[in-house]
């Protein structure tokens, strides 16, 4: 547990933990409870799998018990082995609601493992029990898992045909089916896209399909992702499609999507990505950027009063910043604005001027509670 290179510990480790059994756990417990390494690294993974296959609930307590192991990593792990052991053990004993409540945060992931850990123990109920979640984020979560291992184990095709093919309600088959093309999306969204028409054809109801095969392919292509969105007819699911995926555009290549912006101008259903893309711009570059540019590019909104709300959010913040460049800009364009708006945008509240004022001075802004705020 001393040794210096992370490779040559971890491979002695595992070989330790190899040859031990249920006997030697008070001894190899006190070596790691006073290991001098950090919190949750891959020993003490190592060790609460080791510990799970024969008394999980034992090395979850431990786990959460002891500042070494109280790790997500640790946790996630034997939770995974509990699930391949005995899944429904583990449903038993009650300790998934424990961490919901204890780890809100680990929600999505703990799902995901007892899905895997299930699923890699081929033991039966697996899908209906995932069918019989009521959570429809756990739910969510648990077929996204799913669908992930089986992709992997069967390949895109042959796990998109089982889906097709498998004898349940259509209700259920229309979940799976979102949760495989989301899964496939990710890494063939041509074959995701050509599956899609596959269940339209079949008579699936795919509204709520096309979005989850964007959000997939967005991860790494998201100005294909919204390209292919654009060829559906203007609808809710589109726009929220779009929202997210302009989001995600906007963290890998903000200038990209500007540039591609600029090649739409006049094009109305830009509006609203154009908004997103100036919020992200001015909070991102921590308020100190071309503020006349920033107004050209709010002038561009087409709806009159999105424009004017996109345009009065940029000038309240120039005004903090440089407040007589704003007011120079407002003199030489008066016809911007009508004359109670421009006033409207000489103002802004405290939390937000002190959220700017702290950007500018380089530190981090904490949000206070609501009672200290209006106490003063």
């Amino acid at each position: 547990m001393q040794h210096p290179d992370v490779f040559e510990r971890v491979q002695r480790v595992a070989q330790i933990l190899q040859r031990s059994g249920p006997e030697d756990l008070e001894e190899l417990r006190h070596e790691f409870a006073t290991a001098v390494l950090d919190r949750g690294d891959l020993e003490y993974t190592l060790f609460g799998h080791w510990w799970a296959r024969f008394d999980p609930a034992g090395a979850f307590f431990f786990a959460e018990q002891n500042l070494r192991t109280e790790s997500p990593r640790v946790v996630l792990e034997i939770i995974r082995v509990w699930a391949h052991q005995d899944p429904q053990a583990l449903l038993d004993s009650g300790l998934m609601n424990t961490i919901d409540l204890t780890m809100p945060a680990l929600r999505g992931e703990l799902v995901d493992v007892l899905v895997v850990g299930w699923f890699e123990s081929e033991r039966p109920g697996l899908e209906d029990w995932i069918a019989g979640q009521k959570n429809t984020t756990g739910r969510a979560s648990a077929l996204k898992a799913y669908a992930r291992m089986r992709v992997l184990r069967d390949g895109d095709e042959q796990t998109l045909q089982w889906v097709r093919e498998a004898p349940h309600p259509e209700d259920f088959r229309r979940l799976l089916m979102s949760g495989v093309l989301s899964v496939v999306a990710h890494q063939n969204p041509e074959l995701a896209v050509e599956w899609l028409e596959v269940a339209r054809q079949d008579g699936v109801n795919v509204a709520t399909l096309m979005p989850r095969i964007a959000s997939s392919w967005g991860h790494h292509e998201p100005r294909e992702a919204i390209e292919w969105v654009l060829t559906f007819s203007d609808n809710p699911e589109r726009m929220r499609a779009v929202a997210r995926l302009a989001k995600r555009w906007l963290k890998r290549d903000e200038a990209g999507m500007a540039s591609w912006l600029e090649e739409r101008v006049g094009e109305k259903w830009t509006d609203g990505m154009r908004h997103q893309a100036l919020h992200f711009h001015v909070t991102t570059n921590d308020y100190q950027i071309d503020w006349a540019k920033a107004m050209e590019r709010a002038q561009q909104i087409v709806d009159p009063g999105r424009r004017n709300s996109s345009t009065v959010w940029v000038l309240k913040r120039w005004y903090v910043v440089e407040p007589d460049a704003a007011e120079a800009w407002a003199d030489a364009n008066p016809d911007a604005l009508a004359a109670h708006v421009f006033e409207r945008a000489r103002t802004i509240d405290h939390e937000e001027r002190a959220k700017i004022e702290a950007a500018l001075a380089g530190v981090s802004f904490e949000k206070k509670p609501r009672a200290q705020r209006e106490s003063r």
